[in-house]
């Protein structure tokens, strides 16, 4: 192949590498675009001197396997941010090999530009020969028989020559370092200690951060509420929930990211009876287990609750969550959930038709609870149809009339 370009030629050959690198830089997590870009690349001078062409080609080619690569790196590293998908080491080994072939690829590229400007030859292991096939119309045994068909073309060329056998050592280091990782994985699975990440676990410590240091301690007011939910979850067969108590005036009560419950001291004022804010406990549980916080907060808050995370505004991402973000259907879920727990557990499940028939429907839209709510008559409604539907049984107490009043009283005289 000509090596020895004129300047128009050579300026022609190195925007285009030089091209291929910054869509490939600014575009790498949408794979699709920098493949069409240097396709365009390779349209544009289909007709263009032979050397140009086979350029053209070259950098196209060198994309299409990385294209592959991107986007289903694309994919897993969604996975990992936006559903259940964990941080194995499997895919942390994925990563570093999508990383480095990334990393090579950029380099290449670099290497390319260097290379043409100074009339050497470029050669990039397996996509060059099928280059030579696709630019001058050969056979395609060239193409199977590449590593050969490279030296023998170029043998009298030193520099080609110490090209290929640098670049076979390159190949078989890095395939040997990914069999390795892989071997590696495999024999030491049960001993590495990889931590497990999701955008639920982070916002969760996140969170926690947060409510740690506005939560009450006190062992008279978080117990009754903390045993309440204990009870809801046993007797339904449950994990268990963290309950966290905050010091505000606000009759609200939310779940965030995990098993965690948050419940307003506003709220526990505001209960008259104690089925009332076990209900209200209920509808919480039923949004930790059905997972629509998490779920709300991809399709609705997600970006800015990590930008916010990232920028380290804690108190800006419990702002968000505690907010009215969960659905109309959502919500109607957890209502229903909450008869059903209740019911299971042998308390009476009428306690959010109290609330909610209590309740102004102002101070219900500020609650997370009842966020882009149903009308409170059409909730209503549908809770005593399910309530019906559960039956008549004979319900108790958690506390006596006695402990839930001295536990209400005990909430009020906190400090604030």
């Amino acid at each position: 192949m000509k090596t020895d370009l004129n300047s128009n030629e050579k300026e022609l050959v190195i925007n285009g590498y030089l091209m291929s690198l910054a869509v490939f830089v600014t575009t790498m997590p949408i794979p699709i675009i920098n493949l069409l870009a240097n396709l365009y690349y390779c349209i544009s001078y289909r007709k263009s001197e032979y050397v140009v062409r086979w350029h053209a080609y070259n950098s196209f080619l060198s994309q299409v396997p990385l294209f592959f690569i991107n986007s289903f790196t694309w994919c897993v590293v969604w996975k990992v941010l936006w559903s259940e998908w964990t941080l194995s080491l499997w895919i942390i080994s994925y990563l570093v090999i999508a990383f480095l072939l990334n990393a090579g690829e950029i380099i290449s590229s670099v290497i390319c530009c260097i290379r043409v400007s100074r009339n050497k030859e470029v050669k990039v292991p397996f996509i060059s020969p099928l280059t030579d096939v696709l630019v001058e119309k050969k056979s395609w045994n060239r193409w199977k028989n590449g590593w050969e068909d490279v030296s023998q073309l170029h043998e009298e060329n030193a520099v080609a020559s110490q090209n290929k056998i640098l670049n076979d050592f390159a190949w078989c280091t890095f395939f040997i370092s990914v069999i390795f990782i892989l071997i590696l994985g495999i024999g030491t699975k049960q001993q590495w200690n990889i931590p497990k990440f999701s955008i639920e676990s982070l916002l969760e410590k996140l969170m926690i951060q947060d409510i740690e240091s506005k939560q009450i301690t006190d062992e008279q007011c978080i117990e009754p509420l903390k045993n309440m939910a204990a009870t809801i979850c046993e007797k339904n067969g449950l994990d268990s929930v963290n309950i966290y108590l905050v010091k505000n005036e606000e009759v609200n009560a939310y779940a965030f990211s995990g098993r965690n419950v948050v419940v307003y001291t506003g709220l526990i004022k505001d209960c008259e009876k104690e089925n009332e804010l076990m209900a209200v406990l209920g509808h919480e549980i039923a949004h930790v287990e059905k997972k629509h916080v998490i779920k709300s907060i991809k399709r609705n808050v997600g970006i800015r609750v990590l930008l916010s995370a990232f920028l380290g505004n804690y108190a800006d991402i419990t702002t968000m969550l505690s907010m009215n973000y969960l659905s109309k259907e959502n919500e109607i879920e957890a209502d229903l959930l909450s008869v059903e727990y209740m019911s299971n557990a042998g308390f009476d499940p009428s306690g959010l038709v109290d609330f909610l028939k209590r309740t102004s429907d102002e101070k219900l839209d500020k609650m997370n609870i009842l966020s882009d709510h149903p009308t409170t008559q059409k909730r209503i409604t549908k809770l005593n149809e399910k309530i019906k539907h559960v039956g008549q049984k004979q319900y108790g107490t958690l506390l006596s009339s006695e402990e839930w009043v001295n536990f209400k009283n005990k909430v009020k005289d906190l400090p604030y």
